[in-house]
């Protein structure tokens, strides 16, 4: 196929995923998939596309929430830019570091955005509309119960959304990264998480999210956060759910060593299972406990090299 004709299929398909969807796990995993399977010029291609179809749906499709919606992609795909640029920082260049870059990228351009948006009235009319689409609003004789349902919300909502955007926003540049990474690369890459190891110097940060953790239970419920509190929470959890991963990935290689890819896809099944189970009954409470539990089970291959560990009795056994 013609370099240009490529070049210009590419730009075209992200630019109209964009336009009619916005931005999601396709528009944005598509330049992330170019780049790992055609090259980093594809990818940039695909990510002009991203941004031109951005524009297009702006105007094209125009309403009072627009803006508020431009306020937040802009930042998502200056974020994901950072993550096709070339690598120039001194540390060593792995997916999960240009995850790191692209989410810090992300929330400190989010972070002014969010301080205009929580100013505006146009916010209470857009969570007011979710929570009529959701059923959670009467009417009639209730509407003095709404506004203050809905007050409590905002507020609620609002508080939230400072303390873990952060996260939010990893989650979302990891599993877009690991679906692209997936998609592009042969199978026998794969499970991804099976080579998965956090950098060294991120168990330190990891303290600090235990300690954040700890100290949200702590403090009390009804005080306002202070804005230390909000930046403990935000970068404290991110650590967090890194060390998840890196006891996931634990899991994944003893499952892969014992049964190969069979052995992945069992262990896919089980954790989909519980996760389902444990939200069907009702017992969200419990997921928390598990993920720090399995993030102290991660962090601790720090000093217990479980995976060398392994392998050697492979070896041994073998």
């Amino acid at each position: 196929m013609p370099l240009a004709l490529k070049w210009l299929l590419l730009a075209a398909a992200g630019g109209l995923i964009t336009a009619f969807q916005g931005l999601n796990f396709l528009s944005l995993g598509l330049p992330l998939w170019s780049r790992y399977r055609l090259g980093l010029r594809e990818g940039l291609v695909s990510l002009i596309g991203v941004a031109l179809g951005l524009g297009v749906g702006y105007v094209v499709f125009y309403n009072e929430f627009s803006n508020f919606g431009l306020a937040i992609n802009i930042p998502i795909l200056l974020g994901l830019s950072t993550f096709l640029l070339p690598w120039t920082f001194p540390f060593p260049e792995r997916t999960i570091s240009r995850v790191l870059v692209a989410t810090c990228t992300t929330s400190l351009l989010l972070y002014p955005v969010g301080l205009w948006m929580f100013q505006q009235d146009f916010l209470q009319k857009w969570f007011q509309m979710i929570l009529e689409n959701g059923g959670l609003m009467g009417l009639g004789l209730e509407a003095e119960a709404n506004d203050e349902l809905l007050r409590i919300s905002l507020t609620n909502s609002i508080q939230i959304l400072q303390s873990y955007y952060v996260p939010m926003i990893l989650i979302l540049f990891l599993l877009v990264a690991v679906l692209a990474k997936r998609l592009a690369l042969p199978p026998y890459h794969w499970p991804l998480l099976v080579r998965f190891t956090p950098p060294k110097i991120a168990i330190y940060g990891y303290i600090l999210g235990l300690f954040a953790l700890s100290w949200s239970y702590i403090r009390a419920a009804r005080e306002e956060m202070q804005l230390w509190e909000t930046a403990l929470n935000n970068l404290g959890t991110s650590f967090v759910l890194l060390y998840f991963m890196a006891g996931l990935g634990i899991l994944y290689h003893f499952a892969h060593l014992r049964a190969g890819r069979f052995g992945a896809g069992i262990l896919n099944v089980l954790l989909s299972l519980l996760v389902i189970l444990t939200l069907n009954a009702g017992l969200w409470q419990y997921i928390q406990p598990g993920l720090v539990l399995l993030s102290i089970f991660g962090a601790s291959e720090t000093w217990i090299h479980y995976r060398e560990m392994l392998n050697r009795n492979k070896k041994e056994s073998t």
